[in-house]
C-alpha cells in the first residue's frame, strides 16, 4: 500500500479492520494513528515499512504470514496487541515492538528466535 507524495494520512478514523489480499508492501506510516483499527490481515505482504501500525492503540490482531522485513517502530505503541506470527521474518527494525505492553507471544522462524528474545520484554514468549 502506498500513498501519493504530499498526501495526508487520515488519522483517528473509524477504520476498524483492514483486509489487503493482494498487497505486497505496506508504506511507512500507512496506518499510523488509526486509533480504532483492531484487525489487519495482509496475507501477501512481504515488506512492512517504518511505523506502519504506530499508535494503533486498539489493534489486537495482525496477520502477516509472508512478512520478511519489518521496519523501525512498525508496531510501536500498539498497546493491546497480544500476539503476532511472523514465520518468514529475516529483518527487524529497531523499536518494532516498543510499548506493546500486552504482547505475550511472537512466532518467528527458528533463526530469529534468539535475536527477538534480546529485543522484546522477558514476559513475551518468542517461539518458532
Amino acid at each position: 500500500i502506498g500513498r501519493p507524495r504530499n498526501s495526508k494520512v487520515i488519522k483517528n478514523s473509524l477504520l476498524t479492520s483492514v483486509w489487503l489480499l493482494n498487497c505486497k508492501y505496506l508504506d511507512d506510516s500507512a496506518f499510523a494513528g488509526h486509533t480504532s483499527l483492531r484487525i489487519a490481515s495482509c496475507p501477501r505482504v512481504t515488506t512492512v515499512g517504518n511505523h506502519v501500525f504506530h499508535e494503533c492503540f486498539e489493534i489486537v490482531k495482525i496477520l502477516l504470514p509472508c512478512a520478511q522485513f519489518v521496519g523501525h517502530g512498525a508496531f510501536a505503541d500498539a498497546a493491546r496487541l497480544t500476539s503476532i506470527s511472523l514465520p518468514k521474518l529475516t529483518v527487524l527494525g529497531t523499536g518494532a515492538f516498543l510499548s506493546t505492553f500486552e504482547l505475550k507471544k511472537i512466532i518467528v522462524k527458528e533463526t530469529m528466535v534468539t535475536e527477538l528474545k534480546r529485543r522484546v520484554p522477558s514476559r513475551t514468549q518468542v517461539t518458532s
